[in-house]
């Protein structure tokens, strides 16, 4: 199966254990161009590692993700398929750090929830996964970045379909009702009581 954006937790686990959190990372051209969920990375801002992996957490944010991997460079995702055998995952294998589809990237439902219990067993990804909003800033704090979890939007979405669900359900107890009454005299005439019964 393809990891998706569930990549990203493989991500966040390599580079909180890289130990570099408070390194500024120089927002990269192709960071700025990443397509899908980002927050807005303009080339040339410069922001702390930790603020961009806050973004790829809590926003699942495609630019946060490339600046940090752009920024480790090249042996990125060959230390996250590193980080993947030393845990015994033989059904992985990534080839892009932020999960976009593509050619030799896969993984298994029960090597993704290894990883998930992994990466949350460090206390700033368990934090930051129980987050909702989140601001962030450049290191001259000239631009801040605003925005909310892709969870509390997936909840959102999530309440607008089950009430969608249970007003069509009433709907078709309202009908359902509505036919029974009108079927109710029909049935009482065809099958008339008999006396003494």
């Amino acid at each position: 199966m393809a990891p998706a954006s569930l990549t990203k937790m493989m991500s966040a686990l390599v580079t909180l254990e890289s130990g570099h959190l408070d390194d500024v990372v120089t927002v990269s051209r192709a960071a700025s161009r990443e397509s899908g969920s980002r927050i807005g990375l303009k080339a040339g801002q410069q922001l702390r590692v930790r603020s961009l992996l806050a973004a790829m957490v809590v926003r699942s944010a495609n630019d946060a993700c490339r600046a940090i991997a752009d920024y480790f460079g090249v042996t990125f995702v060959t230390r996250m398929n590193q980080r993947a055998l030393a845990m015994g995952l033989r059904d992985t294998q990534f080839v892009d750090p932020c999960g976009h589809d593509k050619p030799g990237q896969y993984s298994t439902a029960a090597d993704l929830a290894k990883i998930a219990e992994q990466v949350m067993q460090k206390p700033e990804f368990a934090q930051l996964a129980r987050t909702e909003r989140v601001t962030i800033a450049t290191t001259d704090g000239k631009k801040k970045f605003h925005f909310t979890t892709t969870n509390a939007q997936d909840r959102h979405h999530r309440a607008r379909r089950q009430l969608r669900r249970g007003a069509r359900r009433a709907r078709r107890r309202a009908r359902a009702g509505g036919a029974a009454q009108r079927t109710q005299p029909l049935v009482e005439r065809r099958w008339p009581a008999r006396p003494g019964l």
